[in-house]
């Protein structure tokens, strides 16, 4: 009976995962392949990965991909930079930018090498990139209007962008 303590009926709520707000609200105030496009899927980098390892020129990974079971080794190896890659992305932007606007820096680190010959093969905006443009926009007072009421859980567990794209709404 509703109010006085019974059982009601709750229906049509929309339970979406934290990471899927974010991507729905940067798609609304961004457009198309605003923060996870495809090109930077998990499964879309490990195949590109696995076409840059041979091209890159460090020791250790060369090292690496001899021998016999080198086919092996390097889908293994592209399939956990692609892992990590898109980790670094959700967690470690700060890493993915500086190794970009700052190569130099970075010479010696055969990581940042190869992402930044992945993203220039890429050639389109990544989530790190674009995080950036979406917090603006959301400081810029955009109409959210529509959005239903929000409410989240787990939020020590939130990714820096995801949490500061709510405290910006």
């Amino acid at each position: 009976s509703g109010a006085h303590g019974g059982h009601g009926i709750a229906a049509n709520y929309d339970m979406i995962l934290p990471w899927q707000w974010f991507e729905r609200t940067a798609r609304r105030m961004l457009g198309d392949e605003a923060l996870v496009g495809r090109a930077y899927r998990h499964e879309v980098l490990r195949w590109r990965l696995l076409m840059a390892l041979p091209t890159l020129k460090a020791a250790e990974v060369a090292s690496y991909l001899a021998g016999d079971d080198a086919a092996r080794r390097g889908f293994q190896l592209a399939e956990h930079l692609a892992g990590l890659y898109t980790q670094y992305l959700i967690y470690r932007p700060d890493w993915i930018l500086d190794w970009e606007q700052h190569p130099g820096q970075h010479s010696r680190d055969w990581q940042a090498a190869l992402w930044r010959q992945l993203q220039t093969s890429i050639n389109r905006p990544h989530r790190a990139q674009r995080s950036a443009a979406l917090l603006d926009a959301l400081h810029a007072g955009h109409d959210l209007a529509d959005d239903a009421p929000l409410h989240v859980f787990g939020i020590s567990h939130l990714p820096p962008d995801v949490l500061q794209a709510l405290q910006a709404t």
